[in-house]
């Protein structure tokens, strides 16, 4: 139950009370790390690719508005 409320509560962002994680016997605990191990590593993976999306949106706007500038100094 405290592993299932533990996932839930980091899937939602919401709260979860720590210290009922003293409360699990040894080999869900080192599981309870895992879980949490996992969950920081894949927020901090996600965190990189949403930042790289981003920065190639970037990318393409610059290079479309490159383009309509010279098309329009051309024009003149």
């Amino acid at each position: 139950m405290t592993l299932s409320r533990l996932v839930l509560a980091l899937e939602s962002e919401g709260d979860f009370k720590i210290a009922d994680l003293y409360h699990l016997d040894m080999e869900r605990f080192k599981l309870a790390l895992e879980i949490l191990d996992e969950w920081r590593l894949d927020r901090h993976y996600a965190s990189k690719a949403k930042l790289f999306d981003v920065s190639m949106q970037m990318a393409v706007l610059e290079g479309q508005t490159d383009k309509v500038a010279a098309s329009e100094s051309k024009k003149r």
